[in-house]
């Protein structure tokens, strides 16, 4: 049985085990920011309602905190985004590579208040290692002009699927916000045809309503297991689109289940053959206020406190604090591909000291709750995790 069969156990197996089981994964090296990304996917998660975020955008802003970090406030943010110091040396080579095709676009940016001092050395580093450029705003003086300045910004690097992400109430006692963009757009290796598209019953958590379902055959890594199957859709680049369908019966239970080694152990699993697929057409976007509080439950908590050690950042007696994480996400999946973006601001403040043969095609149709994840192919990356319990109506 392969390592994601004795996760999820085989489809002839009545009570498949759903517990990950880190040991067998160990062996399966993870992306960058993989155990980070699923971690919060199951904080973020809810019992009810659509979730859409980019682990990559949270992780290379909490990053551009670390070379202003000292002692406890540095190992906590290393340890829960799984960064060692000479990963965080090569992060930025290491995004700058997975954005040289063209399909995906990276931007990291510093607003700092103008008159407050920051050391040339934490400056030299968000410059050096994110290429983030920085720039003197009024932050707290004039806050509506500056939110305004930012989200500009914002919406030109993502192409204004994001036009806003702060406003002048999160800059009124701002002294730097830290700001990563990410905008990805990519056309599927084999397109939907639109004429395909046909009216089809989507059955949510909280109903059954009728989308616009793409269709098509195509040969696609599969695997099917007793409470779950997954297929994974190529771009025509380095990424692709995993889809996870859990069994109608045990979508809750698949949704906990499914941590980093599980991911992992699902991608070993794939194996190429015919499939009937059927997906649905949608438009998914979230907006997270403060992570703060799901970030300090992952282990990063001093960075958020009167604790925080930022000595490397400003010599300042009063030091400074992260007060505010803010994310927001959005998706379009349509027949020709994907277009997603996301934009993630960490705002301080001051703070207290411091090749298959013929066979019939398996049936995949997402009618159903599903997870995705949008990764590097070679790598597994993570980029965007998705998870939708209901979809609207929509037309053809």
């Amino acid at each position: 049985m392969s390592l994601f069969g004795k996760i999820f156990g085989s489809r002839r197996r009545e009570t498949p085990t759903l517990a990950p089981l880190a040991a067998d994964c160990a062996s399966l090296a993870p992306g960058r920011f993989c155990e980070f990304g699923f971690a919060l996917r199951e904080a973020l998660a809810q019992p009810s309602g659509n979730l859409f975020f980019s682990p990559a955008s949270i992780g290379i802003c909490l990053s551009m905190l670390i070379p202003g970090a000292r002692g406890s406030t540095r190992d906590e943010l290393c340890s829960g985004l799984g960064l060692s110091a000479d990963e965080l040396e090569t992060l930025g080579e290491e995004f700058a590579e997975f954005a040289k095709d063209g399909t995906l676009s990276i931007a990291n940016a510093v607003f700092a208040q103008k008159g407050y001092e920051f050391l040339p050395g934490f400056e030299g580093d968000l410059q050096r290692i994110f290429a983030a450029q920085s720039q003197s705003l009024d932050l707290q003086g004039k806050s509506g002009k500056s939110a305004m300045h930012i989200n500009d910004w914002c919406s030109k690097q993502t192409h204004g699927m994001i036009p806003e992400i702060v406003s002048a109430d999160h800059l009124a006692a701002a002294l730097l916000v830290l700001v990563n963009a990410i905008y990805f757009k990519a056309d599927w290796q084999r397109p939907f045809e639109k004429f395909a598209t046909q009216n089809r019953k989507f059955h949510g958590s909280s109903g059954i309503t009728k989308v616009a379902m793409m269709h098509q055959h195509l040969p696609a890594r599969y695997a099917a297991f007793a409470v779950l199957s997954a297929v994974e859709l190529p771009y025509k680049s380095r990424y692709a689109m995993t889809i996870i369908l859990p069994d109608s019966r045990k979508p809750d239970s698949v949704f906990g289940a499914l941590g980093a080694g599980a991911w992992l152990a699902l991608d070993d699993a794939l194996e190429s053959q015919p499939v009937d697929l059927a997906l649905p057409r949608f438009e998914l976007e979230s907006q997270f206020e403060n992570l703060t509080s799901v970030l300090s439950g992952l282990g990063i908590c001093k960075a958020f406190t009167e604790f925080a050690d930022f000595s490397a950042a400003t010599d300042h007696p009063e030091g400074l604090m992260v007060s505010d994480v803010i994310h927001r996400a959005k998706v379009k999946v349509e027949e020709q591909g994907t277009e997603a973006a996301a934009v993630t601001a960490a705002l301080t403040k001051k703070g207290a000291a411091p090749a298959q043969k013929e066979t019939k095609p398996v049936q995949f149709h997402v009618d159903r709750p599903f997870l995705f994840v949008i990764c590097d192919l070679s790598s597994r990356t993570p980029l965007f995790i998705g998870q939708i319990r209901d979809l609207p109506a929509t037309a053809p």
